[in-house]
C-alpha cells in the first residue's frame, strides 16, 4: 500500500493510511502532491475515485 510513502516533508502515516503527517516542515504543495499520488493509485488499482474529508487545524486555535 501507500504507508509510509512520502513527498518533501508529507508523509501518509506508517500506521493508518487515511493519516497524512507533516513529518518535516512539509509545504502545503508536499501535501496537495501526496494526496493527489494517494488519490491516482487508489483510481488506477480500484476504479474508485476518492474525495477528501479535510480537517484544518490552526494552531492558534486549539
Amino acid at each position: 500500500g501507500l504507508k509510509g510513502c512520502k513527498v518533501g516533508g508529507a508523509m501518509i502515516s506508517n500506521k493508518h493510511a487515511n493519516f497524512f503527517v507533516n513529518f518535516n516542515n512539509a509545504t502545503s504543495r508536499d501535501m496537495l502532491v501526496l494526496i493527489g499520488l494517494a488519490k491516482e493509485a487508489v483510481f488506477q488499482k480500484f476504479g474508485v475515485e476518492l474525495r477528501e474529508e479535510i480537517l484544518y487545524i490552526h494552531p492558534h486555535y486549539r
